[in-house]
């Protein structure tokens, strides 16, 4: 399945991420993001983003403010190529799964040799008879569109999972070689 379009967006009134994307096939797959789930998922993300470079051969970093550097600066090269000002696409001839949302409770990942990155999204509820499921494969570039997409939507949350830049400093990387801060004193 090729992705054509990608969109991740908090949605107040749900106090959830949706995630949807577009296929060259006129598919449209949906699913909901609790915070709870989104919790766990972030931090899981950045470290599978890391290892996408890394099988990759892009990426060769000796340690970890290296590595740091180095994503932030693969990540800013393929925000610079990809499409974030085309609306998504609300139309569609097949859903998959469905035309409501998965409200996903369980999220598989694997790291394919092509410095790619499958991605299973899981619905299993109770008193459903079957799953609900779909997969998607983020190459490295997408995944990046991806995580910006996703990370901006935590930011408008407010569910503080993300910290923003501005919020760290004038610094452009906030854990590299950050400013000292004095010591407090409790006496």
């Amino acid at each position: 399945m090729n992705i054509h379009q990608l969109s991740v967006n908090y949605l107040i009134e749900q106090d959830r991420i949706l995630v949807q994307a577009n296929t060259l096939a006129g598919e449209v797959l949906s699913a909901w993001l609790t915070r709870r789930l989104t919790v766990n998922l972030h931090p899981r993300l950045v470290q599978l983003a890391t290892e996408v470079e890394l099988k990759n051969g892009k990426l060769s970093a000796p340690d970890e403010v290296s590595r740091k550097i180095m994503m932030d600066f693969k990540k800013q090269e393929a925000l610079m190529q990809g499409d974030f000002k085309t609306p998504f696409s609300q139309k569609a001839s097949q859903f998959p799964v469905g035309q409501e949302p998965l409200l996903v409770t369980t999220v598989n990942f694997a790291v394919l040799g092509a410095g790619a990155l499958r991605v299973e999204f899981e619905e299993i509820l109770p008193n459903q008879t079957s799953k609900r499921s779909f997969q998607v494969t983020l190459a490295a570039d997408l995944l990046h569109g991806f995580m910006h997409l996703f990370e901006n939507a935590i930011k408008s949350s407010t569910w503080g999972i993300v910290e923003s830049p501005q919020a760290a400093g004038d610094d452009a990387f906030p854990h590299a070689l950050g400013k000292q801060v004095p010591p407090t004193y409790l006496n």
